[in-house]
């Protein structure tokens, strides 16, 4: 919870939503565990930075959201 709180907020839906079932996880809780965990060894290069001296920044967002068809949250 720390690391998509704190360093990755990317993570935090996931996170949030495995550690619900914590006290009683299943091999697909496991599972899906680890694909959180080889996804931030995949992007460990990535990353955001800025440059002090370019003061032109364009941010595009992208969404695709429905807040009534996942009955889960």
């Amino acid at each position: 919870m720390y690391v998509s709180i704190a360093i990755r907020p990317d993570i935090a839906h996931t996170t949030t939503f495995l550690a619900q079932f914590s006290s009683h996880p299943t091999m697909t809780h496991l599972t899906a565990a680890k694909k959180v965990l080889q996804y931030l060894k995949g992007m460990i290069n990535n990353g955001l930075s800025y440059n002090r001296n370019n003061y032109t920044l364009t941010l595009k967002v992208y969404s695709n959201l429905s807040f009534a068809s996942n009955l889960h949250d």
